[in-house]
């Protein structure tokens, strides 16, 4: 009798398959017709629903904000935009989903989902980053409709992320003549750092006057403010003499500054305007910079790194001032760009990677071939369980490097990287932690010749060696 059952329910699915098969359309829709779905239960009580909430997959609120009567229970929409793992465009679509189907007004929902995780005692700046993205993005009549709300987002916003898109949208939506009154006293930075944000070109022209007033009261304030100050500039109008104005500011300040042996500070974090001018000067598009300012651009950089060090920490920063002032080359034409190929070729910093291989005391490398004088990064990748570092020698002073190390004791030792304080010693990295990643940017010696590198931690530099062989630099 069990068995006879049996094989009656098999009968009854696979005909009910059969069925399913045949209205969805024929063979080739079975799976996706046949795929089983789970019914979301979710909670209307306010304190389940919370906790529904937050054990809720991100997949999972994705379904549920397509459905429009569960996204309108309390909590349901506020948590779909303020999840962090939720991807923008699925951001946008809630939005959109919401203000199509019940009329709601989208900059309204906006306000109120980034004032609260402003407010909120963890607020996620990237979240907040991303809500004032999507904010910028809608129409302007809502901007303008709401102004008042934008107006409290920037004034009275607690997270940078906030104060600079609460701004951005205000200048975008709010009176210019609200602005100069608004953005007065301790509210002029963070509203100069949300201008390069404001999405239209004229809007931005409308507010030069006040940037330009601000930025004649910015003399003596920081660097950092008076950088912020000339972004703005920049954002609001990039004209040839707005560009010639930035060059002659950096340019004047890197010629009455000494040059300096060492980066600034232990992780080499540049200070001074001429930093902030270059983030200003990156802002503008290579097709609409100047030529007849391209040399001075590029004698600018090979300045900035002859007077401030380069460092791991603004590395990154300074190659991507060099790709763009490429691209401002590749615009001239051919003997503008066989002028300037050789100064765009020693602005280049080549990264030399070197692993230290895991539980070998030895390099992936034996020989790392450098011409002399060129500015480069060596990066080494710690593949190890014990913390390494990676330091450059003179020639024939290995022995006397290491046995230095070795007897270096104290408790700052840690600090000081296990690098004795000789002048054999070239360039020297952080101790890079285990399967961590340490650099260090130095400009290779003039005189050619087989230098070495080593790890000077814990007697590793009789086996972890190599040879830095600097050759004759191109002739000019």
């Amino acid at each position: 009798m069990p068995r006879r059952v049996g094989q009656t329910v098999l009968a009854a699915l696979a005909a009910l398959s059969a069925a399913t098969v045949a209205l969805a359309g024929g063979p080739r829709d079975t799976c996706r017709t046949v795929r089983p779905t789970r019914m979301l239960r979710v909670p209307t009580e306010p304190a389940r629903l919370a906790t529904w909430l937050d054990r809720t997959s991100t997949a999972e609120l994705v379904e549920v904000m397509r459905s429009p009567a569960i996204v309108e229970k309390p909590g349901v929409f506020e948590r779909i935009l303020r999840r962090p793992e939720i991807p923008a465009e699925t951001r946008r679509e809630a939005l959109e989903n919401s203000a199509a189907s019940h009329g709601r007004d989208p900059v309204a929902d906006l306000f109120r989902v980034a004032y609260s995780l402003d407010r909120s005692p963890t607020p996620d700046d990237a979240v907040l980053d991303e809500l004032g993205r999507l904010l910028l993005t809608l129409d302007r009549k809502l901007l303008e409709k709401n102004w008042s709300s934008l107006r409290t987002l920037a004034r009275y916003g607690r997270r940078a992320p906030t104060r600079r898109f609460g701004w951005a949208a205000y200048a975008t939506g709010g009176a210019v003549a609200r602005l100069q009154t608004d953005a007065r006293g301790t509210r002029e930075l963070p509203f100069l750092s949300g201008v390069p944000f404001v999405p239209d070109a004229k809007r931005r022209g409308e507010l030069k006057p006040l940037v330009e007033e601000i930025l004649a009261r910015s003399t003596t304030r920081s660097p950092t403010e008076r950088g912020t100050a000339l972004a703005a500039l920049v954002a609001c109008d990039h004209s040839p003499a707005t560009v010639e104005r930035l060059l002659t500011e950096a340019k004047r300040e890197l010629d009455a500054a000494p040059a300096a042996e060492e980066p600034d500070g232990f992780f080499g974090r540049q200070t001074g305007v001429t930093p902030a001018v270059l983030d200003a000067l990156g802002r503008v598009p290579p097709d609409e910079f100047p030529a007849d300012q391209a040399a001075r651009y590029l004698a600018l950089l090979q300045r900035f790194v002859e007077v401030r060090p380069l460092s791991p920490a603004t590395i990154d920063s300074f190659r991507a001032h060099v790709s763009h002032a490429t691209a401002v080359v590749e615009r001239l034409g051919t003997a503008e760009q066989e002028s300037l190929a050789r100064t765009l070729d020693a602005l280049d910093v080549p990264r030399l990677d070197v692993v230290a291989e895991w539980q070998a005391d030895r390099f992936d490398r034996e020989r790392i071939d450098v011409p002399a004088g060129r500015l480069v990064e060596v990066r080494l990748h710690n593949r190890d369980d014990v913390p390494q570092n990676l330091v450059v020698v003179k020639p024939g002073s290995v022995e006397r490097v290491g046995e230095s190390a070795d007897a270096m004791q104290g408790p700052d030792v840690v600090e000081r990287r296990y690098v004795p304080e000789t002048d054999e010693v070239v360039a020297a990295t952080t101790l890079a932690p285990p399967r961590g990643v340490a650099s260090v940017v130095f400009r290779v010696p003039a005189e050619p010749g087989d230098y070495a590198f080593v790890c000077t931690v814990a007697e590793r530099w009789r086996t972890m060696r190599g040879t830095l062989r600097v050759t004759e630099a191109p002739a000019e």
